[in-house]
């Protein structure tokens, strides 16, 4: 398996900002229409912390999804 190119990573943003909505009912049906561009990239390390099927980053207090994470893997 090769390396994900731009428009893989910004598929997967729009997968993990749809798992991060707390408002799903307003906010779901906004993301159809929703563009991502990158404009730059750089890999950084960002600990996370297994906390059952979610992945916790405790500085930006932010969780994500493993399913949803493993999805965007797939695509």
């Amino acid at each position: 398996m090769g390396h994900p190119s731009f428009g893989e990573a910004a598929e997967g943003i729009v997968i993990n900002l749809a798992q991060m909505i707390m408002d799903k009912r307003e906010h779901y049906p906004k993301l159809a229409g929703l563009c991502v561009t990158l404009e730059e990239s750089r890999l950084e390390y960002h600990p996370f912390i297994l906390n059952g099927n979610e992945l916790l980053h405790a500085a930006l207090r932010i969780a994500i999804d493993r399913t949803a994470l493993a999805h965007g893997v797939r695509m």
